[in-house]
């Protein structure tokens, strides 16, 4: 069990609690071999761990094998404290937008209904948390907003989708962005990671603000990615693409740390 001393303790700036204590006896063994055997999920960091596999090798090629362990954070997938929240995207400065056309290219595969009031979108998008394909749209020139209704396997025949793996085509932000942002609007992937035209806002209360500035072409409000989706995906093989979930709450940096290259006091103070 944790130990009754806690070892620190700290609050963020959005208020989340957080406590370190240690594991003594046999727990840290206990719990080891519990998880043993145990599926994991890289919810956030695949890029912390690609790099420390790297590093792994970079050592061993120095004949260094040191660095065969990394610090991770662990939750059950089950904990009622883990939450998903959507990402927002705004289009912005396209060389050429023409938002009656683009309404007429959503017609052939959304359904489209004009709802004047943030509130109501909102309740509107949330109301349908369990479809896919359905999000909140504000286009440049135009007053309201647009609630944009997928119809079931529309598109999925056009070469955007030729090559997604059958796991990630009912997921929000595929569609949204092979069937409208690059299919529709003509931006590609390259671009897209560049975010040369695609800002990313995890405030719906931001993205408002920001509609109103004279560079943003198009606005789309999401829905969260569900934590079975993403289970889904991972256990298929396949990973998520860029910015589909913000995982909430975050583990503050720093509240632990493993020297890379540990050294005596004095050398690291140059002596």
């Amino acid at each position: 069990a944790l130990t009754s001393e806690i070892l620190g303790e700290a609050r963020d700036d959005e208020g989340t609690s957080v406590r370190v204590g240690r594991l003594e006896g046999g727990a840290a063994d206990s719990l080891a071999r519990r998880l043993a055997d145990a599926w994991v999920l890289i919810a956030d960091g695949h890029h912390r761990y690609e790099s420390a596999l790297a590093y792994r090798e970079k050592r061993r090629v120095e004949g260094r094998d040191d660095a065969g362990t990394l610090l991770v954070y662990l939750c059950s997938l089950e904990d009622p404290g883990l939450r998903i929240f959507p990402i927002h995207r705004l289009v912005h400065s396209l060389p050429s937008f023409d938002a009656a056309r683009l309404r007429g290219l959503l017609a052939g595969m959304f359904s489209l209904t004009r709802i004047d009031d943030p509130g109501a979108l909102r309740a509107a998008l949330a109301a349908r948390r369990g479809r896919a394909g359905v999000f909140g749209l504000a286009l440049k020139g135009e007053a309201g907003f647009l609630l944009a209704e997928w119809r079931e396997g529309a598109g999925l025949d056009r070469p955007e989708m030729a090559s997604i793996p059958k796991s990630l085509r009912a997921l929000d932000v595929v569609l949204l962005h092979r069937l409208i942002i690059e299919g529709m609007l003509g931006i590609s992937a390259e671009a897209l990671a560049r975010q040369t035209h695609l800002d990313y806002v995890k405030d719906d209360r931001e993205w408002l603000g920001r509609l109103r500035q004279d560079s943003v072409d198009l606005g789309i409000l999401m829905n969260a990615t569900r934590i079975e989706q993403v289970i889904e995906v991972t256990r298929s093989g396949s990973r998520l693409p860029q910015k589909s979930t913000y995982f909430y709450p975050k583990v503050p940096s720093g509240l632990v740390l493993d020297p890379l290259d540990p050294r005596s006091p004095s050398k690291a103070r140059g002596g």
